[in-house]
């Protein structure tokens, strides 16, 4: 780690930002599943965005690689991986232990009260979810807060994090670093043509997507991207003050969202490996390379990142994240119940309206956890503050 430590820390406001975009496809993307937007049919380009998603789970695999290196680089001397994993936990662990239990009564509804298997299944789901194992074991047992997945693949991905930044800090060429970056893509195009191989089996597709040992690959592929990038500062390289020009940064990023839009065409049932492989591999360099771009911090379209307002929204991501699907779930039960009314997702007012809802409740709780714990300037100051930010 001999460069890094004599390195700057740095942190990448306009990155806030960008999760802010990312995880609100994601929300609507479910919304969408569960028959939201209904009276959007109109409009087919809504759809290609919102149905791809066209950002899911592997950038947010690959951002949080990406961000944990610039947090922990020049930490790793005093690196303690029980505090790191302890303070994850109780950072992460509550919500998801409350969501998973929000949509237990849901699955309880559905059970055949006499079937005592069924009560077995159920509790063998608990312990799956709430071990925080889902990403690994998700078939054979019931799906509670489904996007809970992620944060189960984030949990394994953690247990070899140590080891991965004394890996990545011993990397001193820039070529060897991108190499490391382009080698992540291997094991996730092999497991493209392993699904292939049991030709798209559909009740395989939950395991294939979530797999944490695979997914992982887009999380060092983020700590990869992170070293080249400062590899690349460091050394004042062509390259990073090509792409710190304003003018060329805007380009390079309007340039790349026609092709992660036109990569969403790419996706359908009569092409499965090519579709599968276009939310899976195809998008990681676009991904890669739109961090990259967003973390210098240049241009205009990185200024609307970094706004305060778009900045607070993208930083608390991670509560909508887990609470729409419970949320919506409820809300729409007991709309029908009660009022008989089964087509609120439907509008799409409605579905604006709880999205501001969800995220703006989630900004003011994360405002308060902040205030409430003394860490309103975090990521400033201590180790502590530093792992609550990522």
């Amino acid at each position: 780690m001999s460069t890094s430590n004599q390195s700057k820390r740095l942190y990448f406001r306009s990155i806030d930002g960008l999760r802010l975009f990312a995880a609100a496809n994601i929300v609507m993307f479910h919304l969408e599943q569960i028959g939201g937007f209904y009276d959007l049919k109109g409009f087919p380009w809504f759809f290609r965005i919102v149905k791809g998603p066209a950002f899911h789970a592997t950038m947010f695999f690959i951002l949080a690689g990406f961000i944990f290196y610039f947090l922990y680089e020049n930490k790793m001397e005093a690196f303690s991986f029980k505090r790191f994993m302890m303070a994850r936990l109780r950072l992460l662990y509550p919500l998801h232990a409350v969501t998973s239990m929000a949509m237990i009564p849901f699955v309880i509804m559905g059970l055949d009260g006499g079937d005592v298997s069924q009560a077995g299944k159920l509790a063998c789901s608990c312990c799956v979810h709430f071990g925080l194992l889902f990403s690994l074991v998700p078939l054979g047992v019931y799906s509670l807060n489904t996007p809970s997945w992620a944060l189960s693949a984030f949990f394994f991905c953690y247990l070899f994090f140590a080891p991965l930044m004394r890996l990545m800090g011993s990397i001193d060429k820039r070529r060897y670093a991108a190499g490391f970056l382009v080698a992540c893509m291997i094991p996730l195009i092999v497991w493209s043509f392993v699904y292939a191989a049991i030709d798209f089996d559909k009740e395989l597709y939950l395991f294939f997507h979530v797999f944490a040992p695979v997914r992982f690959f887009e999380f060092v592929a983020g700590m990869a991207l992170a070293r080249v990038y400062r590899l690349n500062r460091d050394r004042r390289s062509m390259v990073y003050s090509f792409v710190n020009n304003p003018w060329v940064n805007n380009c390079m990023i309007v340039g790349l969202l026609p092709l992660l839009f036109w990569s969403l065409g790419l996706r359908g049932r009569e092409r499965p490996l090519l579709s599968w492989m276009s939310y899976h591999v195809f998008v990681v360099p676009i991904y890669a390379a739109l961090i990259y771009l967003f973390a210098c911090g240049r241009g205009f379209l990185a200024w609307i990142m970094r706004l305060r307002l778009v900045r607070m929204l993208g930083k608390c991501s991670f509560y909508p994240y887990l609470l729409h699907i419970p949320l919506i779930s409820w809300l729409c039960w007991g709309l029908d119940r009660w009022f008989g009314y089964t087509s609120f997702l439907h509008s799409p007012l409605n579905c604006f309206l709880f999205v501001l809802f969800l995220y703006g409740g989630s900004a003011l709780y994360a405002e308060r956890f902040s205030k409430s714990r003394g860490l309103r300037n975090i990521g400033r100051t201590t180790p502590l503050s530093l792992e609550q930010r990522a």
